[in-house]
């Protein structure tokens, strides 16, 4: 798996392909995503940032639980 990619914006075909010959780095399309975030060039929407919401509530849905367990252990020592 490549690790890094080239994006191209605004630039001349030209100077793309000279640096496209010049960098031994391939080129990438969008959308890109980050933390199930897609980079793009546009406003992100509720519904781009939606994987990620879902991944934090999940989380934060077992923090209680997990805060249970430990004061139980405590409490259960003591």
């Amino acid at each position: 798996m490549q690790k890094s990619l080239i994006f191209f914006a605004g630039v001349d075909a030209r100077s793309r392909d000279d640096l496209k010959r010049i960098l031994p780095i391939p080129e990438g399309s969008l959308p890109v995503q980050y933390l199930g975030v897609p980079l793009i060039s546009t406003r992100l929407e509720a519904q781009d940032c939606a994987t990620l919401k879902e991944k934090i509530m999940r989380r934060i849905q077992v923090w209680p639980n997990q805060t249970s367990a430990i004061l139980f252990t405590l409490l259960k020592r003591g």
